[in-house]
């Protein structure tokens, strides 16, 4: 269930991908992250079918919640979703090395 931002619903869980027409999904991120009131909250998954230390190191500095590289086939994909939305994501410090999920 989302929480309540003035009125209106936020989602507890936002998904970019890196590569998005017009915008990058680490432009989006920014963005939202640099929004206020409950914006700053919302889990926000990265996606992509890169694993390029850059995009990761760049997402969690821009606040991400989570990096996931997408898998080949939709089966996995499904996997990878169902186990990040088991998920705790409020870690501490030292559990951001749990950030990349491959």
């Amino acid at each position: 269930m989302g929480r309540s931002l003035s009125g209106s619903e936020l989602p507890e869980f936002v998904f970019l991908d890196i590569n998005m027409p017009g915008k990058s999904g680490l432009e989006c991120l920014e963005e939202i992250r640099s929004c206020e009131g409950g914006l700053k909250e919302v889990n926000i998954i990265m996606l992509s079918s890169s694993n390029d230390p850059q995009n990761i190191h760049r997402a969690m500095e821009l606040g991400a919640s989570f990096y996931a590289v997408k898998p080949s086939s939709f089966e996995k994909l499904k996997s990878i979703l169902k186990e990040i939305l088991a998920m705790d994501l409020a870690w501490t410090v030292e559990e951001k090395k749990k950030f990349l999920l491959l």
